[in-house]
């Protein structure tokens, strides 16, 4: 059984880690990061600077839905006692 609530919570971070960069990408803050980035790395590094940003954002997304999930399941464990 433990297994299964490993697997369950794995998916779970990985669908709202999916969600949250997204979401993250649709919006205006994702460009200004980007050219932030591309500005930082000397400019005409166009790929660089997208790699970077993905990786950042995904790093950010799945410890916030990693967080979210350790949050939801202290209280679900502590409203069950």
């Amino acid at each position: 059984m433990k297994w299964a609530a490993r697997l369950l919570k794995g998916t779970v971070v990985l669908i709202v880690t999916f969600l949250l960069t997204q979401w993250w990408m649709g919006t205006i803050w994702s460009e200004r990061y980007w050219t932030w980035l591309n500005h930082l790395l000397g400019g005409q590094r166009l790929g660089l600077a997208s790699d970077v940003e993905l990786v950042t954002v995904l790093i950010f997304a799945a410890s916030v839905s990693s967080g979210f999930l350790y949050f939801v399941v202290k209280v679900f464990r502590q409203f069950r006692k």
